[in-house]
């Protein structure tokens, strides 16, 4: 069927011409009888072999003298509808209405022209008013062609986008046949693309009386649960549509998906012991699967949830319950246990994790054995630390299971036997260092050792050279013993003596080393403040709206000029106390985080260089700087007559450009500068 002359009639139109004459002739006298009846024979026999143009001409000849006469008003619509004229049918419908207000029949045709039109509004209001006429009650088929219609508009507006036409449709024909529960399931699809949420959770609600495994209407719940913060109920639901006689797969999977990012969200945002919504997720675990389907929802959780530890320990262990063979959670379990310096948790989830690698003669997969041989090295690393010295032993000894053969393993075993008191035993551990790394076994005394642990990567270091201990930097090498041996890592090439680790620091650095060693105070000063530039580039921040801490400040000048001729927020810290700035100086930096910490000329003081750089690291914001200067060592180029070598000032770290680089990454750095392309002075970002 042709749709055309949708519009409304207009006056002087052929179409128009017998509406317009019945009007008139309702005030002047009919038409004879005869030619009344001869009207309507045509109409009804153009109507009957669908000549829909001679219909409509005959009935609107007929209505001319019946005006009153509203079933033919209804035949005049029919015809104009078939024939492509809607709008016009639609007025002689709306005739016909005038004349009997109640006709359902009336009622239902305008509905549906109406809805042709797509005056959807219009539609359901005539439909409705069909079904509620009390004429009705002597056609009951009217009844269900009306809810039928309006199901179609609520369809056709639903897949049309057009979510309030469907709203509309849905809920009219919900008020016929309250009791079509997938009608209330379409209501609350409708709604919720409409963004009525708590109307669209009650219209699924009403679904779910009728159907209460539909697993579509269950996760359609979730999903308006989890918008709504509510991750237990959201489970629950989950948890039903697992159970459902026909679960859907994809939507299950979507949901997951959808839980792990808000509840990832919910948990960033989260403080102190605000872990109820995880409550609810593990007490409705299963609805998540078994097995190792199971197990990976956990763990991305875990994953998603790494900002909380807490929480994301939790999730992983319940990943290593539905799955006890699952490597990299078992590794990720055994990082958390380290980073909350439990080593006994770190170590017992890392030996799980080892129980898993192939044998080493069987394929091996070198990926996993590497990460987990560093993993056992930093757990044995922190419990040397931390002096817990045969803790520490049982650790290297893991990695060696899980990676033989490496000689700066057995050099760490070794110290950390001589400071457990079982000298017999580090001597053993220490020979087999030596023939790994290919060094003679010295028969004189521990002091005489030639390997030990690089001080800042761990690896092997050799003697290379040694100094009098009364040889001072920029001065001739005084015609001594050599009694400091320095040693330089076969990794990173950092050179170090550990000659004054058991001296007491303060004493070197006292008044005849500021008044002669180092007698530059005020040259210090204009080096640091390059490093703040450095630091200041990189932050893109304000110098007066940053905090800087001097590490290692000395004397002090560069804190009493930052504060007093540049308006600077500089304090200054050190193990001795300053000449100047001393109302900024802080001899205990607590708590306290800094946006850039600089270091001039002070790395190169430190016996132990790994526990300093942490400490600065703790002590940084995120974002944060940390900018040094320090004389570079380039062992291709550098020997034992490097004018900046001095053990008696305490030039006992020296760093090269790997060593640096080392550094950088252990400490998790993000981006770096050098001035001048000169390795021995940067700045280091930190997110």
């Amino acid at each position: 069927m042709s749709v055309q002359g949708t519009g409304p009639l207009a006056a002087g139109s052929s179409a128009a011409k017998p509406v317009a004459n019945a009007r008139r002739s309702r005030l002047l006298n009919p038409l004879t009888a005869l030619a009344t009846a001869r009207a309507l024979a045509a109409g009804d026999k153009a109507r009957d072999e669908r000549r829909w143009p001679e219909a409509v001409e005959a009935y609107g000849k007929a209505l001319q003298s019946k005006p009153g006469a509203a079933p033919l008003w209804m035949q005049y619509g029919h015809c104009l509808k078939e024939a492509g004229r809607i709008g016009d049918a639609g007025n002689a419908y709306l005739e016909a209405l005038a004349l009997e207000p109640t006709n359902p029949d009336t009622l239902l045709h305008l509905g549906r022209v109406k809805g042709a039109m797509g005056d959807a509004a219009s539609a359901v209001g005539f439909l409705e008013r069909a079904v509620a006429s009390p004429a009705l009650g002597a056609d009951p088929r009217l009844r269900s062609d009306a809810s039928s219609e309006i199901l179609t508009l609520g369809d056709r507006a639903r897949d049309e986008r057009r979510w309030a036409d469907a709203v509309a449709a849905y809920e009219a024909h919900l008020r016929i046949q309250p009791e079509a529960g997938p009608i209330w399931v379409q209501l609350g699809h409708c709604l919720k693309e409409s963004g009525q949420s708590e109307a669209a959770e009650t219209a699924y609600l009403r679904g779910l009386e009728f159907d209460p495994d539909n697993s579509d209407v269950l996760l359609h719940l979730g999903r308006l649960r989890l918008i709504a913060g509510d991750f237990g109920a959201a489970a629950y639901y989950l948890e039903r549509a697992a159970e459902a006689a026909s679960p859907n797969e994809d939507a299950r999977a979507e949901l997951r998906d959808l839980l792990l990012s808000h509840l990832a969200d919910f948990s960033a945002g989260a403080t102190g012991d605000e872990t109820d919504w995880l409550d609810d997720l593990l007490d409705h675990s299963q609805s998540f699967g078994s097995g190792k389907r199971g197990a990976k929802f956990w763990s991305d959780l875990g994953d998603r949830l790494e900002a909380n530890s807490a929480q994301a320990e939790r999730a992983y262990r319940k990943s290593v319950e539905l799955d006890p063979d699952n490597f990299d959670t078992l590794l990720r379990l055994s990082r958390i246990g380290l980073a909350r310096d439990d080593i006994a948790s770190a170590a017992q989830d890392l030996e799980q994790a080892e129980a898993l690698l192939p044998a080493e003669d069987a394929a091996p997969d070198e990926d996993r054995r590497t990460e987990a041989a560093e993993l056992a090295l930093r757990i044995a690393d922190r419990a040397r630390e931390t002096k817990r010295w045969l803790e520490a032993v049982e650790a290297y000894r893991r990695s060696l299971r899980i990676r033989p053969g490496v000689a700066k393993t057995w050099l760490r075993i070794s110290g950390c036997l001589d400071e457990a008191g079982k000298a017999a035993e580090a001597e053993s551990a220490y020979a087999m260092a030596a023939e790994l790394a290919g060094e003679p076994v010295s028969a004189e005394a521990d002091d005489d050792r030639r390997l030990l642990n690089c001080k800042l990567c761990g690896g092997v270091s050799r003697v290379v050279f040694g100094l009098p201990h009364n040889k001072k930097a920029g001065h001739p090498i005084p015609d001594e013993p050599d009694d400091c041996m320095y040693y330089q890592c076969d990794d990173c090439n950092f050179l170090f003596t550990p000659a004054l680790d058991l001296d007491d620091h303060t004493e070197i650095y006292d008044e005849e080393y500021w008044n002669k060693q180092d007698p530059d105070w005020y040259g210090r000063v204009s080096q640091t403040l390059r490093l703040v530039a450095m630091a200041n580039e990189m932050l893109q921040k304000r110098l007066d709206q940053i905090e800087i801490l001097d590490f290692g400040s000395g004397a002090g000048a560069f804190v009493q000029s930052g504060r007093t001729d540049l308006g600077l927020n500089v304090w200054g810290t050190d193990i001795i106390a300053p000449h100047l700035g001393k109302d900024w100086f802080l001899a205990d930096l607590g708590e306290r985080k800094f946006d850039v910490i600089t270091c001039c000329e002070v790395i190169e003081h430190l016996p132990n260089p790994r526990e300093v750089f942490a400490k600065i690291r703790r002590h940084l914001k995120s974002p944060g700087v940390f900018a040094f200067q320090t004389a570079w060592w380039d062992p291709a180029q550098l020997g034992r007559d490097w004018w900046y070598l001095g053990p008696h000032n305490g030039h006992i770290s020296l760093y090269s450009r790997e060593g640096l680089a080392h550094v950088f990454k252990d400490m998790g750095g993000a981006e770096r500068r050098m001035w001048n392309d000169y390795p021995g002075c940067q700045a280091w970002l930190f997110r």
